[in-house]
Parts: structure tokens; C-alpha cells; sequence
């Protein structure tokens, strides 16, 4: 929700402003976001409730990637992300189902099946949608690439964009009842 908002106050903004917001803003979102990582691994079974959400998260990305570069082609929001489809959507939720219900079974949390199909449905909504906000800033910085640090990938932003949004959504799905 955040970002969103962000977004369109920027649009709205000064061109003198603009720098500023966008110097503050991933500073804050990523910092908010991945504190998670510490809280996650701060709960019973933290390790396994950290890698359901790391892994949970790559399996959205790795399905939506391989289906959409295959049979994509049906473009999702061409102007923020022209990438991609809505085939790898789906095929990225399905990932995330499906990975965060094996996991569920392997590691030593109590999740019921049903609550590990709507725990990997959550994760393959809001890791695709952090991508997608994450291009968003990009389109609003005027800027290709989120950084330099991991060259041919984007920048470090474009690794954390999809798991920084799975994390907070994990750890409240932990201590929230869904276990």
C-alpha cells in the first residue's frame, strides 16, 4: 500500500522534490521491510518459517519467469513492467502454491494444508505485486536499472522486490493465526 501511495504523490510532486522522495523512500521501504527477516527468524521454528518464505518467494519468480518467457503473451502492465504476462502470473501463483505446501509438509511448522494453499496464494500475490511496484519506482526515477551491485540483474532492489513484501506477509501469517 505504501508504495502505491508513494507513487502517486510523486507524480503530483515538484521536479525539485522528486530526488529527494526517491533518496528517502527505498531507504525506508527496504529497511521497514526486511527488519522482518530478524523477526521471523526471532519465532519458534524461525528457520523454517524464513526459508518457506525465501523459497516460496523464488518459486513465484522462477514459475512466472520460465512460463512467461515461454507462452506469454498476454502483457500485464506493459507501461510499468512490458515483461510481463498474465500467463506467468498464474503460473508464478501456482509456483508459490505449490512450493509453500511441499515446505509446509518438510519443514517442522504446524500449517495445516489449507493453510499453507492460502499462506503460497498470499506470497505469489504480493511478491508478483512488490516486483511491480518496484518497476513503478523505476519508471518514476526515470531509471533502467535499480542499482549496479549484481550487473545483468538490475541492481540488488530487483533481487529483494518480490521477497521484502512475502516476509512481512509470512511473519504475520505465523504469529496472526495462521498456524
Amino acid at each position: 500500500l505504501s508504495l502505491p501511495v508513494f507513487y502517486l504523490s510523486y507524480r503530483g510532486t515538484s521536479a525539485q522534490v522528486r530526488p529527494w522522495l526517491l533518496t528517502v523512500a527505498g531507504p525506508m521501504y527496504l529497511g521497514a521491510t526486511l527488519a522482518y527477516v530478524t523477526l521471523l527468524r526471532g519465532l519458534d521454528e524461525g528457520a523454517s518459517w524464513l526459508m518457506l518464505a525465501v523459497v516460496g518467494t523464488f518459486a513465484v519468480d522462477t514459475s512466472a519467469y520460465l512460463v512467461g518467457k515461454a507462452i506469454g503473451r498476454h502483457h500485464m502492465a506493459e507501461r510499468v513492467s512490458p515483461g510481463k504476462t498474465w500467463e506467468g502470473a498464474i503460473a508464478g501463483l501456482a509456483g508459490g502454491i505449490v512450493a509453500t505446501v511441499l515446505l509446509a509438509n518438510l519443514f517442522p511448522m504446524a500449517l495445516e494444508p489449507w493453510q499453507a494453499f492460502l499462506l503460497g496464494t498470499g506470497i505469489g500475490i504480493v511478491s508478483q505485486a512488490g516486483d511491480l511496484m518496484e518497476s513503478m519506482l523505476k519508471r518514476a526515477a526515470n531509471v533502467k536499472d535499480a542499482g549496479w551491485v549484481i550487473p545483468g540483474h538490475g541492481g540488488l532492489l530487483d533481487r529483494l522486490d518480490s521477497i521484502v513484501l512475502s516476509l512481512v506477509l509470512v511473519y504475520y501469517g505465523a504469529t496472526w493465526g495462521v498456524t
